[in-house]
Parts: C-alpha cells; structure tokens; sequence
C-alpha cells in the first residue's frame, strides 16, 4: 500500500516541478499519473476492506477467443469495406464550423461552460480555478445526430478490452478521438474527469446548424443524459476538456 503512496507523491512533485518549468504538457501527463496512482491505491484499499475491487472506470471486460486466420481475413476486408462506407457518409455529412460557433455553443452548454479546472501555482503553494475548456483547431468539421449516431455503432470501440494502465479510459477515448480523425472529422475530444477519475468522450454535433454537445462513453457506446452528468464519474469540477 505504501508503495502506491509514494508514487502518488512523486506525481505532484513531477506537477510542481512542470508548472514551474512552464511545461503545461508535462503538467497534464503528471497528473494523469497521479490520477492513475490514485485508483490502484482505492483498488487496494477497496480489497483490504471486503476483497473486491471497485475501480470506477473498469467496466465490463471481454475475454472473447482469438478469430481464426480465415475469420481474421474477413474481418479486415469487412473492415476496409465498411471504413470507405463510412468515411463516404462522413464527407456527406459533414459541416464545417469555427471557433466563434463553438464558444456560442459552450455559453449555450452549462456542464461546458462552467466546468473548471484546479490549476496549481507552486510558487504559493495554492491552486486557482480556470475555464476548462480547449480548442486546439480553428475550424471543424461536424456531423448531424444520425451520422454520428452510426459512427459510434459501427467504429466498434467498445469492443477494445479495458487493461489498467495499457487501454484504461484514456486509452480507449483516445481510440475513439482517432478512429473519428480517420474518418474524415476531428469534432472529437476527450473529457479528463480529475475530479470523477475517469475520462470519457466529448463530440460537436450539427443540429439544425447549430452546434450542440454530446458525451460518449466509448467503453459502451453510450450516448451520456444529463441525468449521467455531474456524478460519479462524469463530475466537472476539476476536468480537462480537449477537442482536437
């Protein structure tokens, strides 16, 4: 148990030492560290006291048997097949937007606009409570509802199997964030719940030619309510969202 301690330690000295080196990227993966660090302790902490473990962000694992070469054969031209359907319904549906139109749709998004994120200054030893929210494009290309709704059907991430540390949450967001790139649109991001230890997907959508939010769980191909928003997993008081 110590051990898992001592290395939560280390991440907030890797934090402290970043911030003040001014590496922001450095800072993040530090802190994704400790987030890390902090679950495995929980995890124990969880078997010590009734011998389970309740790690928040292990959904239901797969152990399906490996496809035979001829099955694995099919699967790949199944998959090109059904990747040049689907980058051909993107680029039909798919609707340029600019930052302008993405901020309207953030004041326009509570759980957005107000999410915040704790920002340590190591210089005094206190945090500071900023605007969450990044955008590293200036302009981006959204789908309608129905066109991402089959994006999320067929891109079948959820079937990637959940490994701690190797394809944890992040992991997995981030194959869905890619799989969308290679697709055709990059209106995908990923939401660092520091504060829930999770992180799950962020995406633009086209409504009626406005943008609008949706947030996906990609372990289950879940398009998340506002009843699954702001508990749990999916809190925004301390997060990172980044649509890249």
């Amino acid at each position: 148990m110590e051990n898992r301690f001592d290395s939560i330690e280390e991440a907030f000295d890797a934090i402290r030492q970043a911030a003040e080196a001014g590496d922001i990227e450095a800072v993040l993966e530090a802190e994704l560290a400790g987030r890390r660090a902090l679950n495995e302790f929980r995890d124990e902490y969880y078997q010590d006291a009734d011998g389970t473990s309740e790690h928040d962000d292990a959904s239901e694992t797969r152990d399906d048997p490996a496809p035979t070469e001829e099955a694995a054969g099919k699967t790949d031209a199944s998959r090109e097949t059904g990747d040049e359907e689907l980058k051909q319904m993107v680029a039909d549906n798919v609707v340029e937007f600019k930052v302008p139109d993405i901020i309207e749709a953030v004041m326009r998004t509570p759980f957005i606009r107000d999410a915040r994120e704790q920002v340590m200054i190591p210089e005094k030893g206190t945090t500071v409570s900023v605007q969450a929210f990044r955008l590293t494009d200036s302009k981006f290309k959204v789908l309608d509802e129905p066109a991402l709704n089959k994006v999320i059907e067929l891109t079948r991430i959820d079937n990637i199997k959940w490994t701690a540390e190797d394809m944890d949450c992040e992991d997995i967001a981030r194959a869905f964030v890619q799989r969308c790139s290679e697709l055709g649109f990059n209106s995908a991001g990923r939401f660092f719940s520091w504060s829930g230890g999770h992180c799950f997907v962020v995406c633009l959508v086209n409504v009626d030619g406005n943008v609008e939010f949706r947030f996906i769980e990609p372990q289950v191909d879940k398009i998340l309510t506002d009843s699954d928003l702001g508990k749990g997993m999916y809190t925004n008081e301390n997060c990172l969202i980044i649509i890249s």
